[in-house]
């Protein structure tokens, strides 16, 4: 007790120059190092009850995740809601992007000086999720990049990209993130950041949950209500903003595509869980200055739409959650729709083509003494490429831990058997996939996953999890568990253990019994003259010709390439 005394007296006595200094660094083209953004949220805690600096587990690099929440009633338990929707807010995911760090500390500082907080909302602040990247400052990473003075890096203690990391987990990071997310349940999402690419006119881009992703009744809400509201918000505080440039050439002029934001990313994550996401951009070469007043901005808009709106935004949630209930199957996959676009004025500038003087081809440069207006192609719809239908049950068998491990982190209802059971299940056995040919943050990521599925009838050992469905965890569950999703955990390697064969034969031995087991089965003897007579790389290849008896024997192991996730 006297310890925590102590530290707020201390807290009390420098905060002062502290409040002054940490908020106001980007003014000097400057972004406050960790350990003085954490000490700026411990005296915003100490100075008002309505503040409170939360501690979850620590990051790879050893220090704590914190939470930073403001409440006006100052109620900081994340299951009791009083019917106020929840804004979190996260940071330096990429430290060397610390627009959104700078400016959450203001609108913090703001919010509560003010003395009138919002009665309808809680705001949710992560102040720094990447700390090994923010503790790894310098000023050369980000090569493109006008300011601040010194930054963090992109790769995490353990160089992960974090918003890679959603699905996966590999980080401590994400897994305080997930306990963050189940644990406040936020109806809005904001993830800050700053842009590489093309130049243009605007300071600010967004990139919103990708409307074919999101339930239906919020991608209406979002498309429809929300995303007016905070475009023409925006352009009433003096920022123009238009969504996130990702040109379908090499430049703007001939037109952008809305991102896709997959699981793995941050807002693909929550839309699993029926929360609408933004990321923010903010353009590169901008002063850092203009970057981070344009986030606050947007911060400071979404808190009071959200603060005027919070009670249908509650609504539809739980609207959404409860279709997830009721939703047969989900779309996995997705394909970008190129002839489906919609007309947007763009504030560019001229792309023009100059001789390089390293390359000796033309480069690229845009002549900023040349901005215009144009009206392009914006191409936001993706179609569903694979749908996933919903089981009644999933199994998933003990021993596939990783994967338990990160259903339960994710909070999806589960049962052990209570005894061994013989049970009647549709299996899934993988025929085809493709896979990377270089690391993709740390793992060689499968894709183009082909698959059969057959019932079979199969002993489960007690222990062996149980997942019911009809849960608002659905999606979630629905997208990990199918081996044909885009961000699935066989997509991401957890069940790499199937694709091996364990067991071999000695050829010289099993010459003789193949012959037999031509004999006894006339059906596999038909089937094995007819690929000799029309194949003839098979004709011609006797090590196939053997495999290919023992495939179909009854000495080939049944576990190879079906996947550990049975349905019923």
């Amino acid at each position: 007790m006297k310890t925590k005394i102590l530290l707020g007296f201390v807290l009390a006595f420098f905060s002062s120059p502290l409040l002054g200094q940490a908020d106001k660094l980007y003014l000097k083209n400057e972004t406050p190092e960790y350990q003085q953004v954490i000490d700026f949220y411990k005296i915003l805690d100490n100075k008002y009850p309505e503040a409170k600096l939360i501690e979850y587990k620590p990051a790879d690099c050893g220090l704590p995740i914190q939470l930073f929440v403001i409440d006006a009633s100052g109620n900081f338990d994340p299951g009791k809601h009083e019917n106020k929707a929840t804004i979190l807010i996260n940071n330096g995911i990429h430290p060397g992007e610390p627009c959104g760090i700078d400016a959450s500390m203001n609108l913090a500082k703001e919010l509560l000086e003010s003395g009138e907080l919002p009665k309808n909302v809680r705001i949710a602040i992560i102040p720094v999720y990447n700390i090994g990247g923010a503790l790894n400052r310098n000023n050369f990473s980000r090569t493109n990049q006008n300011g601040p003075k010194e930054y963090g890096f992109r790769g995490n203690a353990k160089n992960l990209d974090l918003n890679r990391d959603f699905i996966k987990l590999d980080s401590k990071n994400a897994r305080a993130f997930v306990r963050i997310f189940r644990d406040w349940q936020p109806e809005i999402f904001v993830d800050t950041h700053t842009s590489n690419g093309a130049d243009y006119q605007y300071a600010f881009t967004l990139i919103s949950t990708q409307k074919d992703k999101l339930n239906p009744v919020l991608s209406t809400y979002l498309q429809q209500t929300f995303e007016p509201a905070l475009y023409s918000g925006m352009a009433k505080r003096g920022v123009i903003i238009t969504p996130y440039v990702d040109p379908i050439d090499k430049i703007p002029d001939n037109g952008i595509k809305a991102f896709l934001d997959l699981p793995r990313f941050s807002s693909g994550y929550t839309a699993l869980f029926n929360t609408i996401g933004f990321t923010t951009e903010s353009h590169m070469l901008k002063p850092f200055k203009t970057r981070v007043k344009a986030t606050l901005n947007f911060l400071e808009l979404i808190v009071n739409y959200v603060e005027k709106h919070a009670a249908e935004l509650i609504k539809l949630k739980k609207k959404a959650d409860q279709m997830t209930v009721k939703t047969p199957s989900f779309p996995i996959t997705w394909t970008w729709n190129d002839s489906l676009f919609k007309k947007i004025e763009f504030l560019g500038f001229e792309a023009k083509y100059k001789p390089s003087d390293i390359s000796g081809d033309d480069r690229l440069f845009y002549d900023r003494n040349q901005p215009f207006s144009k009206t392009i192609p914006f191409y936001e719809n993706y179609d569903a490429l694979v749908t996933s239908e919903k089981p009644k049950y999933y199994i998933v068998p003990q021993q596939w831990q990783k994967v338990i491990d990160r259903l339960q982190l994710n909070r999806v209802e589960m049962h052990r058997l209570e005894s061994d059971t013989l049970i009647t299940v549709k299996t899934t056995y993988i025929l085809d996939f493709k896979t990377v040919q270089s690391p993709y943050e740390s793992h060689y990521m499968h894709y183009e996953t082909h698959v059969r599925d057959t019932m079979e009838t199969l002993k489960f050992s007690a222990g062996d999890w149980f997942i019911p469905m009809e849960k608002s965890t659905d999606y979630f569950v629905v997208s990990v568990l199918d081996p044909r999703g885009a961000d699935s955990y066989f997509t991401w390697n957890f069940f790499d253990g199937i694709l091996q064969q364990k067991e071999w034969y000695s050829p010289y031995v099993f010459e003789d019994e193949a012959v037999e087991i031509l004999e006894k089965n006339p059906e596999l003897k038909g089937a094995f003259d007819k690929k000799l007579h029309s194949d003839e790389d098979f004709r011609n290849n006797p090590r196939a010709r053997l495999y290919y008896i023992y495939k179909n024997s009854y000495h080939f192991e049944p576990s190879f390439m079906r996947l550990p996730v049975f349905r019923f």
